[in-house]
């Protein structure tokens, strides 16, 4: 079923998966499957204006941790520290949590406390479901040797820009993605826009014009620039992921558990996201899922989206879709009425232009 709402603002709702795309902006929030995956696109019209867990949008993934001060933490240094990078990355999320006062998903009155930063390697993590930590470490360095390699394509850069960070790095995400070789490539990306900002431009590069590894240069023609959030919820007790993909491709990881700012726009103040992370007392204590999402808009309100065990429950200001009410936006007058907005008749009033959209038949 489709519904519209308030200002051109759609929310789709299919099984357990819910895309939500904002009337004015054009952002849409795509929360797929039950606690897994999160999308946020936001048009390139957004480029240098964005600023949460989903970095800063500006084209260079080094300079992406932005905290809410304005200041910036880097996870880079001249050798790697598992240690140092991890406690950036905390610093970093830490910085975007909602305060209290704020919130739209916790409770005003609960309590939240962010987990410490994480001091096992995820290489070296108990995990039944893959390889002995061996065979992982072997694995991930395999697959990110494009970086470190002395004939590769970055073979030109290594006396200008010291590789191991970036190669240590890259094997990092590699095993918290669970071996998958499509996590390396933020650091290859990154490595690469380091490269150049050093004026090494000779560089016989695998990643295409929209910052895809081994791409064809067409995967950024949408016009949509995509943040991504991977969290599993059925491997939490192993203490395995809960990882961000940024608009400019950093991976980066945190396992806080409260209400944080995924992305929002720092100049019109049109949208800001919030994520809801929690992970039940039997999980591994650095290891956080989503369990909710929540949309301000001008002009809107908010919407929230939890899930419950089988479906996600979609929240228009408070009010829980799906069951009849009305539900008057921030404006007062903007309002959406419904019988059954999943399946009935809806009825949408827009206060600045007096028009009114009646749909019968969702």
């Amino acid at each position: 079923p489709h519904v519209v709402g308030v200002d051109g603002t759609t929310i789709d709702k299919r099984f357990s998966d819910i895309t939500i795309k904002l009337g004015l902006s054009g952002v849409v929030v795509r929360w797929i499957g039950v606690n897994d995956y999160i999308r946020v696109s936001v048009p390139f019209t957004y480029r240098d204006r964005m600023r949460g867990l989903c970095g800063t949008f500006d084209g260079n993934s080094t300079n992406d941790l932005h905290l809410r001060n304005g200041s910036e933490v880097t996870a880079s240094s001249s050798k790697f520290s598992f240690e140092t990078s991890e406690n950036a990355y905390h610093l970093f999320g830490t910085s975007w949590t909602v305060p209290t006062a704020s919130r739209l998903l916790i409770p005003r009155s609960d309590v939240c406390t962010d987990n410490t930063a994480p001091s096992n390697h995820p290489c070296e993590m108990t995990n039944s479901s893959l390889p002995a930590p061996s065979e992982r470490w072997r694995q991930a360095r395999s697959t990110c040797y494009d970086i470190m390699s002395t004939t590769g394509p970055y073979a030109v850069c290594h006396g200008v820009v010291d590789p191991n960070w970036y190669f240590e790095s890259c094997v990092y995400d590699v095993c918290a993605c669970g071996l998958n070789s499509n996590c390396a490539c933020s650091s290859v990306v990154a490595y690469d826009q380091k490269c150049h900002s050093r004026g090494v431009t000779n560089i016989d590069s695998i990643v295409d014009n929209c910052g895809v590894c081994h791409g064809d240069g067409l995967s950024c023609r949408t016009g949509y620039a995509k943040c991504n959030v991977f969290s599993d919820s059925h491997s939490a007790a192993t203490g395995n992921k809960h990882l961000y993909s940024t608009f400019d491709s950093l991976l980066h990881r945190f396992q806080g558990k409260c209400e944080y700012t995924l992305a929002r726009d720092c100049n019109g103040s049109l949208f800001d996201i919030h994520i809801e992370n929690d992970s039940p007392s039997s999980a591994a204590i650095h290891t956080a899922w989503t369990t909710g999402v929540a949309i301000r808009a001008s002009g809107l309100g908010f919407v929230k989206v939890t899930h419950s065990a089988t479906e996600p429950i979609v929240f228009l200001n408070g009010k829980r879709l799906g069951r009849p009410s009305n539900n008057r936006g921030m404006d007062g007058r903007s309002h959406i009425t419904m019988s059954n907005i999943f399946q009935g008749q809806v009825e949408i009033f827009l206060a600045s232009s007096d028009v009114k959209i009646l749909s019968a038949s969702m």
